[in-house]
Formats: structure tokens, C-alpha cells, sequence
């Protein structure tokens, strides 16, 4: 399935690498004689590919569906909410088209240098920033219209990734002081900030939290009160430059410096894999999954609660695994230890599911048990 990998525009060989998302070993390889430039999925299986002045829309089984030859490199792509249009930032402009047949809806252009990070706002209109530049520009999603510009902060130059939660604006600059900023609107007041010279998209979670990634090889979980919650290295020279999630917190960073991607567990913030020699360039994409600002809260991955208690013999235990499976997908949903009253909880995909539980006691026996019927939480 399409959303298994992680896809990346390798432009270094002009093709797109698919990693697996378990080690990082490249599954497979998509060849072009374009160079390639950013890569955007949805849940339908498509692909949306991103190269030096071209645009191309595959199936699931790869098979190309539309192409158009915009002015300029694709070096972002959005899906609308509802699926029926794709923005597509190249070059100096902003395309929106038909997602079924690639017809060119309207083309905003406002700025001179490249399309950075893309995002809808709480009226459903697009905002976007333009590399080496500290504007973020409002267009009318419908019409195409500018209905404004905002140079972001007092003197900050260069606003790399910018995204909206809970009414609230952010924006992440490379200015060192002030790196990601919160504001309370489009246009508002201020209300805090926190040092670090960003250099990546903003990729938020549904539960408020988001990652960003710096010049320096620092990738970062903050909450929406710009708490860091941890922070973690790759290097020192590296530019993170491109950032994708998943549901149940992979995150996955792609750097320009050498051209890796890495994949850290975003509950702890250690780091799992890296894969040299991808080819991520500055302002290419990467996705591991469908990103948050196209489905939203309920979309994004239709979430249940799943929940229990784990005794041994009529009392609770602290410390047993439990493992959420998803059987739909055929994979571990998520993985959670009991508290101290054996009771344990967890927000996963609402698919069909069984629990796994394993509980080892001091003496070194271990006991194992598994839901029957199993919870089928449609």
C-alpha cells in the first residue's frame, strides 16, 4: 500500500526512494529524466509527485493518471480538505488544480522566490511562505485572490514552516532568537516564542503537538504552548529541512546536508533508523503518511479509545505490555505498559482490533493472554 513507505524525492538520481518504514532499507525505486522534488500520498492510494517544472499524479499500482508542466520546481504539494483540489507551490507560484483531471483552477503569484510551506487557516484560506523571505501570504482558497501579506515578527527574515492550531498562528523563522512564534491570529499579538533557527515545514499532530527540525541537525517536539517536550540530534552540519508523521507519532526528517532521512519515536525522541545517500534536497518533500492539514481532526485517522486492565489473580499489575493490533492493516496499532492499578489506555486508528497482553513477574514467569472475540470497534 502506498502509505507503507516512506517516499522521497531523491535528487540526487532524479527518482523516488520507497523506505521501509521498520529500518529504512529501500523497497523500491521510481526512475525518472526529471529531477525530482517533493511527494505528497492520500488515503485513496494516490501519489502526487513533485519534479523540476513538471507535476505528476500516479494510482496505487503507480500507474500515471494526469501530468502538467508548471513554471518552476514543485517543491510543495497539498491536498484541499475534501479532496477535490491539489495546491501545488513551483517555482515563485501556487497553483490549484483539479485533482481528478489536473485542470488548472486559478495560479496566484506573489513573491519572487520559491514556495515554502503550505497551510489552510481556521476560514479556509491558504497561507503560504516564500523561501529567504519573512512575508506569509493569505489567498482567497476559492478565487486566488491575495487577500493579504504579513511580514512575520519585527525583523525576522526567512519564515521556513507556519501552521494554525486551536485559532492560534505559528511560524517558524531561522532566526535564532525567536525561531517558532506564536501569535493569538492572522496579524495578532504575540504571545510567545522559543529559541531555535528553524530551517523546516511545521508538521502538527492531532493532538496539538508538532515537530520542526533546524540548520543545525536539531529535530524538536514542542506542545502548543511552545513547551519543548524533547529534542534530538542528528549532526551538527545537517539542515533538516522536511518533516512527516504519522498517527501513532513516527517521525520521519529528511536533511539536505548529505541528503538522509531519519526516523526517531516521537513519544521519546529516539532516534530509530537513518538511510544515507536519499538524496533530500533544501525545499523537497517527504511523506510517510497523509498530512494532518488536509484531513484534520477525525480524518487525519478516525481515532477510538481503547482501554483495560490487566490483573493476575484478582489484582492489578503494574509494568504488563499491551499491544493494540490492528488486524485491517496488519500491524501493531500501539504499544502501552499498565500504570500501578494494571489499567492502561490508548488512542488508536478506529479499524478492527484484538489485544495482545504479557505480564513477566519478578520470579521471571511470564503470563500471556489475547481479547477473544476480538474488539471490533466499528
Amino acid at each position: 500500500m502506498t502509505n507503507d513507505y516512506v517516499w522521497v524525492a531523491n535528487a540526487s538520481d532524479n527518482s523516488f526512494d520507497l523506505l521501509d518504514k521498520s529500518d529504512g532499507s529501500i523497497v523500491d525505486t521510481l526512475s525518472y529524466s526529471t529531477a525530482t522534488r517533493s511527494v505528497q500520498t492520500d488515503f485513496n492510494g494516490n501519489v502526487y509527485l513533485g519534479f523540476s517544472e513538471k507535476f505528476v499524479k500516479l494510482d496505487s499500482g503507480f500507474n500515471e493518471q494526469w501530468s502538467f508542466a508548471p513554471n518552476g520546481d514543485v517543491g510543495y504539494i497539498l491536498l484541499s480538505p475534501d479532496q477535490q483540489y491539489v495546491y501545488i507551490g513551483a517555482g515563485s507560484r501556487i497553483l490549484k488544480c483539479d485533482v481528478d483531471t489536473g485542470d488548472e483552477i486559478w495560479l496566484n503569484y506573489n513573491s519572487s522566490n520559491s514556495i515554502g510551506d503550505i497551510t489552510f487557516g481556521p476560514s479556509g484560506d491558504i497561507y503560504y511562505t516564500a523561501s529567504f523571505h519573512e512575508s506569509v501570504f493569505r489567498v482567497d482558497s476559492d478565487t486566488g485572490n491575495t487577500v493579504g501579506s504579513w511580514d512575520v515578527g519585527d525583523s525576522y527574515d526567512n519564515i521556513e514552516g507556519i501552521t494554525w492550531i486551536n485559532g492560534n498562528f505559528f511560524a517558524l523563522s531561522e532566526d535564532s532568537k525567536d525561531g517558532v512564534l506564536k501569535y493569538d491570529d492572522w496579524k495578532g499579538t504575540k504571545v510567545n516564542s522559543y529559541s531555535v533557527s528553524g530551517h523546516s515545514n511545521i508538521e502538527r499532530h492531532y493532538d496539538g503537538t508538532f515537530y520542526v527540525g533546524d540548520t543545525g541537525g536539531g529535530v524538536y517536539k514542542l506542545d502548543s504552548n511552545l513547551n519543548e517536550l524533547w529534542s534530538s540530534q542528528v549532526g551538527t552540519v545537517e539542515y533538516i529541512s522536511t518533516i512527516s508523521i504519522t498517527p501513532s507519532h513516527e517521525v520521519f526528517v529528511g536533511s539536505r546536508y548529505d541528503g538522509e532521512v531519519f526516523k526517531f519515536d516521537g513519544e521519546t525522541g529516539t532516534q530509530l533508523w537513518g538511510q544515507s545517500n536519499v538524496g533530500v534536497d533544501n525545499d523537497c518533500q517527504i511523506s510517510a503518511w497523509p498530512t494532518y492539514d488536509t484531513y484534520g481532526d477525525g480524518s487525519w485517522f478516525p481515532s477510538v479509545t481503547v482501554s483495560g486492565t490487566a490483573n493476575l489473580q484478582g489484582s492489578g499489575v503494574e509494568g504488563a505490555d499491551i499491544l493494540v493490533i490492528d488486524d485491517d492493516r496488519n500491524v501493531v496499532a500501539d504499544r502501552v505498559q499498565t500504570d500501578s492499578s494494571g489499567n492502561w489506555s490508548t488512542d488508536v486508528r478506529d479499524n478492527t482490533l484484538h489485544i495482545l497482553a504479557q505480564y513477566t513477574d519478578a520470579d521471571g514467569n511470564v503470563y500471556n493472554t489475547e481479547s477473544y472475540p476480538y474488539v471490533n470497534s466499528n
